[in-house]
Formats: structure tokens, sequence, C-alpha cells
């Protein structure tokens, strides 16, 4: 019988394509040609029998190396387009005095256009005057006390207000999103819902009060309190709540489209960033998600608005219900009627809320260090 080669190793043949190119250049020039042997096919293949075994451990081992340092040299593409993990909630005090101070420096900053929107939904100003026209207005009416008329009791209601928003959100998002999962849709929609509609009912008294103050003459109230003992003795109780429903049927939907659509731009930031957002970053999320929950419940706010003033002195009482109020405000000036200061109102609101959001943000992250600190 004739004597034939000994078949090539699997090991061998499986070789990976890279390995043919793994010496350098130089060395390739460097090596002199050796002449082929006379059984081998080919100068490249491994010699039979005993060198067989060595060129295959060899290949196997290289071939690990260069799998371990391709895999350090770049990390898995399904962890990097995974989502992140909901981080894990800030201590509940941290937040509701977070979200305290954000509600407070918020509106303070923009106590002027909260002011004439105010007036503009309550006498349903339309006029052609610009707002720093009408801002000129009030100025001359009684100077800057004048600008920031009703921003005590705006202040002092906003602090409960924003810190109740920020922690029913945040307690919600927890509960929600046990899985550690990033919450959906339909779970960022319900955690501002509730939280909108907590922060509304905690301190609609006082959301009474600034709303009639905004509007009233200057010396008709002295102050937060006597604008509450005044409402309560000529109107009762029910003066304190006057508007709730409205409010309640506004604020839910306006609060869910806010913090759900800021809270999923924030997040989208994060993961396409790989870090924290920005001040501007954070500004920016807070002012589109302003503007579009504005313009989708612009209506019922102006409603909330008009039933609150109801009843005090010169407004009678002329609305029995949201609906009958929007069919009036319709019937006196048509779908321009129902978006009666809606220009200063964006123009306070936009700021007002994105400031709140910035400022949240980060006293959220150096109380929350503070705290771990300590």
């Amino acid at each position: 019988m004739g004597t034939h080669a000994d078949p090539l190793p699997t090991d061998a043949l499986r070789r990976p394509r890279e390995l043919l190119c793994a010496a350098p250049l130089k060395q390739t020039l460097r090596r002199a040609p050796s002449p082929p042997e006379p059984h081998a096919a080919a100068p490249s293949l491994p010699a039979p029998h005993a060198a067989a075994p060595h060129a295959a451990g060899g290949a196997q081992q290289h071939d690990r190396i260069s799998r371990s340092d391709a895999a350090a040299a770049s990390p898995p593409l399904i962890a990097a387009a995974s989502p992140p993990l909901v981080a894990a909630a800030s201590p509940p005090l941290v937040v509701f005095a977070s979200g305290s101070i954000a509600g407070l420096v918020s509106r303070t900053l923009t106590a002027p256009l909260d002011r004439l929107k105010t007036i503009d939904q309550v006498a349903g100003d339309t006029s052609s005057a610009g707002v720093a026209e009408r801002l000129r207005r009030i100025y001359r009416a009684g100077g800057l006390t004048s600008l920031m008329q009703g921003n005590s009791a705006n202040a002092f209601k906003s602090m409960p207000e924003f810190g109740v928003k920020f922690w029913c959100n945040e307690q919600m998002r927890v509960a929600l999103c046990r899985d550690g999962a990033p919450p959906s849709a339909c779970e960022r929609l319900a955690c501002g819902a509730v939280a909108g509609a907590a922060s509304c009912v905690c301190i609609y008294p006082l959301e009474v009060a600034k709303t009639r103050m905004s509007v009233a003459e200057p010396s008709l109230y002295r102050g937060v309190t006597h604008c509450v003992l005044q409402t309560v003795r000529h109107e009762g109780l029910r003066g304190l709540t006057r508007g709730l429903g409205a409010s309640l049927i506004g604020i839910i939907p306006f609060s869910a489209i806010d913090l759900a659509l800021f809270n999923a731009m924030k997040d989208s930031v994060a993961t396409r960033t790989a870090a924290e957002p920005s001040a501007l970053a954070v500004l920016c999320c807070g002012a589109i998600s302003s503007i579009v929950a504005q313009l989708a419940t612009y209506p019922l706010a102006l409603a909330r608005t008009r039933m609150q003033a109801s009843g005090m002195p010169g407004h009678p009482r002329e609305y029995s219900s949201i609906v009958h109020c929007c069919k009036s405000s319709y019937k006196r000036g048509g779908i321009r009627a129902l978006y009666s200061g809606i220009f200063p109102n964006i123009l306070k609101a936009v700021p007002s809320i994105s400031i709140s959001y910035v400022i949240f943000e980060q006293m959220k992250q150096r109380l929350t260090t503070l705290t771990v600190a300590s």
C-alpha cells in the first residue's frame, strides 16, 4: 500500500481568518521562503503528525487571547443599547424640601406675569396692547407693589404645592416600577396625574386666596390670612373650595402631560449622553413639556380661575359649573375667549416651570449628597 499524508486537524481548518494576517509585515518580509515539503499541500499548512497538535493548540490559545482582547476593547452592544434602570428614590424629606424651594423661587421670579395672566383670565382682556404695555399700566397704578400683588399668597401656596407634587410623583414612580425597569408612558401619565391631584387638593384654599388677591383692589385684602377670613365670613367654607372640581379636571391632565413628557425627555437625554442632564437640558425639557401641557388644557384652567373669582366683590357669581363657564366664554368671544390670557400665561408658565425643574433637580442632588455624607 502506498503512503499518504495524514488528514489535517479540524482545529487548524477552523482557524479564524485574522490569524492568517496576524504576523507583522516586517517579520513576513525578513523570513526567507522555505521550499515546500513533498507531502505538504501548501507551505502555509501545518506540518503533519507531531507539529499538528502543537499548531492547533497555539491557534486555540491565540484565538482565546484575540477574543478576550476584542471584548475588552469594545463593550457589548446589547449592554450599551439596553435602557437604564430606574434610579433609587431620594429621601422623601429631600424631595419635599427641594420641591418647596423650587416652587418659591420660580413663582417669585415670574410674579408680575402671573398677575397679568390672572387679570386676563378673570376680566377676559383681549385688547391689542402688548404684554409690556399692560405691565407698564400695572406698574403706573401702584409701582412694584402692584406688580407683585398676590405674590405672598402665591409663594406661600407654591411651597407645599410643589413639594407635594414632586414627592407624590417620586413615590408613585417607585411604587409602579418595582422591577427596576423604566416606567412606561401610561405609568408616567399616572404618576403625574396623581401628583397633580394631590398637590391641588392640599393647597386649594391658598389657590383661591392667591387668585382673589391678584384681581382685587390693592386695599381690599391686607394679606393671605385676611383674604381667607373674609372669604369664609361672606361665603362660608364653600367659598374656599369654589372651583375645586374645575381645578381637578384641569390640573390632572396638565400635570400628567407635563411631568410625563418632562421625565421622558430627561431620561432620553440621560440615556443618549450616559450622564446626568445638564441644567440647560433640563431647562429645555421643562419648557417643551410646559408649552405642550398649556396648549392642551388651557380652557380648563381658564374656567377654574373664573370660578375662583366668582362671588368676590366686583365679580358677581355667574357660573354654575365648568361646562357653563366654558359655554358662556365661548358665546362671548369664540375660541379666542377660551384662550384669553394664553400668551402671558405661556410667558409666565414656561420660565416658571422650567426654572422649578432646574432648581428641583439641582437641590435634590445636593441635598441627597449632604444626606448620604452625614
